[in-house]
């Protein structure tokens, strides 16, 4: 059985992929794989795996989807077989750059802590191809209303205590996790990892919620250093004014995948979190959000509550089967939702 298993879902990446190998190569730790899920890419993706491949001296392999399932799906594809052969399974983003100690930081970091179900690094934004000070992620933050934010994206890295290596965190962001295999196993939903009606978006945050509701803890480690190139990402200003200009910028199908997603992850996981002001004060966020989709894009708001209410049943079957694996209280999930 290996240490670790890391998946990657590509799409239409090829600018990326000479950067990622040559980062995996570097890669200190050695009891590792690559399974790699190519989404029906339509450019040299997959001709630049495959000569990538021959070169990385890790055993790999290399499915060819020959349609775009989605990522959700598509991790889900590699779970089905990589949960029974490791330990840890790391999520592996196209659009990465790995410092050469990133993957073994990580599990020696998860082996040192076997309460973490997740564990991710101290993600810098990739100005591509320059690396910079800004920091992309350091973990998940969610707030009262329930809206779940990147913990510092988009602010300049300053360094911290050397005695303070990792910090504690809600959940961590899909673009390069680590997760324990036992714990995905505790969560899972009719085999299922991340929800496939997700498609894309949110997904990440959906199992964050449900890792940390069934007592697993979740931690970004500073030492470990990878650098992103966000296609999509939030505003680092949480103004209103600041919210809707993000969504202006965002494709239909982004802003349609993360609001209709929002919306099931709500019916899925909320419980009381954050108690009555944190019961208004998303009922008032959600209003505000579907004022805007319904003033500016009307068959976006109809569209993504068709999907909704064409989800529901199964949705609401997927909650009734959380809630018989919740194992912390309402009273302790509140302090993550600031």
């Amino acid at each position: 059985m290996k240490s670790v298993i890391v998946q990657l879902v590509t799409f239409n990446g090829e600018k990326y992929i000479p950067y990622l190998f040559e980062s995996l190569r570097k890669q200190k730790f050695v009891d590792w794989e690559l399974w790699v899920f190519d989404n029906a890419s339509s450019d040299r993706t997959v001709e630049l795996i495959r000569e990538e491949l021959k070169t990385l001296n890790r055993p790999h392999r290399l499915i060819e989807s020959k349609t775009n399932i989605g990522f959700a799906p598509g991790h889900n594809k590699l779970f089905t077989e990589s949960m029974d052969q490791s330990l840890y399974i790391m999520l592996l983003n196209q659009d990465m750059m790995l410092d050469s100690s990133f993957i073994d930081t990580l599990f020696y970091f998860a082996e040192a802590h076997p309460d973490a179900g997740a564990v991710s690094g101290r993600l810098m934004k990739w100005a591509f191809p320059e690396k910079t000070n800004i920091v992309d992620s350091i973990g998940l933050k969610a707030f009262k209303n329930h809206r779940v934010i990147d913990r510092a994206g988009g602010e300049t890295w300053r360094d911290v205590d050397d005695d303070v290596n990792a910090k504690e965190v809600f959940g961590v962001s899909g673009a390069l996790p680590m997760y324990r295999v036992i714990a995905l196993r505790e969560v899972a939903f009719e085999g299922q990892i991340f929800d496939e009606d997700f498609f894309m978006y949110k997904e990440d945050v959906d199992l964050a919620w449900r890792l940390k509701s069934t007592g697993w803890c979740a931690f970004s480690v500073f030492d470990a250093i990878a650098f992103h190139d966000r296609s999509a990402s939030g505003p680092p200003n949480l103004s209103d004014r600041a919210a809707a200009k993000n969504r202006k910028n965002k494709s239909a199908a982004a802003n349609k995948y993360s609001y209709r997603n929002h919306i099931l992850m709500l019916i899925k996981n909320y419980a009381g979190e954050g108690g009555v002001r944190g019961f208004l004060m998303t009922v008032w966020y959600e209003f505000k959000k579907s004022a805007y989709f319904l003033l500016t894009s009307p068959t976006l708001f109809v569209k993504s509550w068709g999907d909704v209410l064409r989800l529901l049943r199964r949705t609401l079957k997927k909650r009734a089967a959380m809630q018989k694996v919740r194992s912390v209280s309402q009273k302790e999930m509140n302090q993550w939702f600031v």
